[in-house]
């Protein structure tokens, strides 16, 4: 069985001709240890996908299901714990707490978690594989965009997800930086045996990908 199966997902958006079929019909499975790459032009409905498979939004009909359990049949409060334990994302605009320091954004989805226990080895390591070992008491204002993008690759990690979801994770960087944060990523990922599915517009990342999922107008092609 797939790590995480979508099934004939549909997210459509206003009425007659105003109707926009976000996601129509989409359905695919992800192996466990999986690299894939979801490319396509703006609107085209990747974020939309993205936000279905992350239970950040619902789908109108169709399934998402991740480790045998099917996000939709969920209520509100049990999606958003299942997603907390099970699912990493990535950010364009790293999301980090402004007034928290590196360390304490990293370990944040434990936290919201409830859990006073960290696993402090694990995290060690993944400040080691990012590079952040001299950043933990700095607050992200003090921190290049590169840094920010790593501390927030170090949060979708902290909770040893099932799977990570990234969103245009170097759309905010420069070429060089971009593929510094792409080369730590995918070391620590194949480190982690971590599975991940991400949107991006660049071709040369999307290369990096095991699979390369291109939607059009909401649907899956072949190209």
């Amino acid at each position: 069985m797939a790590l995480l199966e979508a099934l004939n997902l549909k997210k459509y958006y206003g009425k007659g001709s105003y109707l926009v079929k976000a996601v129509d019909d989409i359905s695919f499975g992800i192996d466990e240890g999986e690299f894939v790459a979801v490319v396509g032009t703006s609107g085209s409905g990747k974020t939309t996908l993205l936000n279905l498979l992350g239970g950040l939004d619902t789908a109108d009909s169709g399934k998402v299901v991740i480790r045998g359990k099917s996000l939709l049949e969920l209520g509100d409060e049990e999606r958003t714990v299942f997603r907390r334990r099970n699912i990493g994302f990535v950010f364009q605009n790293y999301n980090l707490l402004p007034e928290a320091d590196v360390y304490q954004n990293i370990i944040l989805p434990i936290r919201l978690d409830g859990s006073k226990n960290v696993d402090e080895e694990y995290v060690a390591g993944l400040i080691e594989k990012l590079g952040l070992g001299d950043k933990l008491r700095v607050r992200p204002n003090q921190l290049s965009g590169g840094q920010q993008q790593r501390v927030a690759i170090a949060r979708a990690l902290s909770t040893k997800p099932a799977i990570v979801l990234a969103d245009e994770p170097t759309g905010n960087l420069d070429s060089e930086t971009s593929g510094q944060v792409m080369e730590l990523l995918q070391r620590t990922l194949k480190d982690l045996g971590q599975t991940m599915v991400m949107i991006t517009h660049n071709e040369a990342v999307a290369a990096e990908a095991d699979r390369i999922l291109h939607i059009k107008d909401g649907k899956l092609i072949k190209e």
